[in-house]
């Protein structure tokens, strides 16, 4: 997981989903692309981007392994075979609600220059003739006029194709970009993309479930006294699934999850009701409880925010400077204020679900 993720996921704890890279990647990371390799031929991008789907993966299958927004939030990702060089991780993106898989992005750190972005263009050139082979057609993309549901396609080389699934025939989308020194190729379904972003937005599916509350238990919490400890301090420096830094934060997450997806589930059961417009939604969750509501806690994070970016800078510093116990320290500075974070988030989340119940049983809205 990477550092900035952290303070992403601090603010993601009061307003999920989340998701945005606050820094750049790593500055030592210099690889200029050349050509394709030969082993990237159109059956290995047959097998990443597939009318069918990508990997092992269908598109609309539920339950792929990393998918989540949970799991957008950590970073987490897959690592790649060699075959599939120059990209070395994959990371699958699902609808929020029903779960079903709608892109698969593609992802190489390659730094920054200006040689690094020609050989980016020589690489993508390079790709082209595969990229044909496989029946994409280049497309022009004009972000002003893009639906945001197709955001995720938006970049320097856009391309489409129609496909035949059981629902008849579907758009089929592919980007690839050059950004924050991260070279990705996005595939996936305009279709069940534009689905994704609509539940997002509180366009829940028909029958969607009212979520249950599973009982997720904090790991103990860590202190400054530890950062004296080499192991401990290499634990920490450890920045994979299995750190303790990742381990608490991905307990918080899925625990907080619960409360966020409760609130936008409860929103959506009143605006299906036809009792009550957004804005009339929106005032009983901004103004639920005074100051121990949703919006005192929204404030209070906006209020935290300058404190998580010093502390962030704080572990961005020591870690490039190698400074093994300055940057547990920091962590322990952000795992204090994730904590704070989360405290807000449930103390505001809790009153917005208090007043939104309370609203539908005066108008007899069932909650079933």
């Amino acid at each position: 997981m990477k550092i900035q993720n952290l303070l992403v996921a601090a603010t993601a704890l009061l307003a999920q989903p989340a998701h945005a890279q606050l820094f750049a990647v790593d500055t030592e990371t210099h690889r200029v692309l050349g050509a394709p390799p030969e082993s990237f031929s159109a059956p290995v991008l047959g097998r990443m981007c597939s009318t069918n789907g990508a990997m092992q993966y269908e598109w609309g299958q539920t339950g792929v392994p990393l998918s989540s927004r949970i799991m957008e939030t950590l970073d987490m990702s897959f690592v790649l075979p060699g075959r599939m060089a120059p990209f070395e991780e994959a990371r699958p993106r699902s609808t929020p609600w029903s779960d079903r898989m709608a892109w698969m992005s593609y992802w190489v750190a390659v730094g920054r220059g200006d040689d690094v972005e020609a050989g980016y263009h020589a690489f993508v050139d390079g790709l082209a003739p595969t990229i044909a082979e496989e029946g994409w057609q280049p497309i022009t993309l004009d972000m002003d006029e893009l639906p945001i549901g197709l955001m995720a396609y938006y970049g320097d080389y856009v391309f489409e194709r129609e496909i035949e699934t059981e629902s008849g025939q579907q758009r089929q989308m592919l980007s690839i970009s050059y950004s924050m020194g991260d070279v990705s190729l996005t595939c996936g379904v305009a279709d069940i993309t534009m689905d994704m972003v609509g539940e997002a937005f509180g366009q829940l599916p028909d029958g969607t479930p009212r979520p249950e509350q599973d009982e997720i238990p904090l790991p103990p919490r860590f202190g400054a006294q530890q950062c004296g400890d080499p192991n401990f301090t290499a634990q920490i420096w450890d920045q994979s699934d299995t750190s303790p830094a990742t381990t608490y934060l991905s307990a918080l997450l899925r625990r907080q999850d619960y409360y966020s997806r409760l609130v936008q589930w409860l929103g959506w059961k009143l605006d299906e009701s036809g009792q009550f417009t957004p804005e009339e939604i929106i005032g009983l969750m901004m103004g639920s409880d005074g100051a121990g509501g949703f919006a005192s806690a929204m404030l209070g994070a906006m209020d935290s925010f300058g404190e998580a970016l010093e502390v962030s800078k704080a572990m961005w510093d020591t870690r490039e400077a190698g400074d093994r116990a300055g940057f547990c320290l920091a962590t322990i500075r952000m795992q204090d204020l994730i904590v704070k974070f989360d405290e807000a988030g449930r103390q505001g989340n809790s009153a917005a679900i208090t007043a939104l119940e309370r609203a539908a049983r005066e108008k007899g809205i069932s909650l079933d």
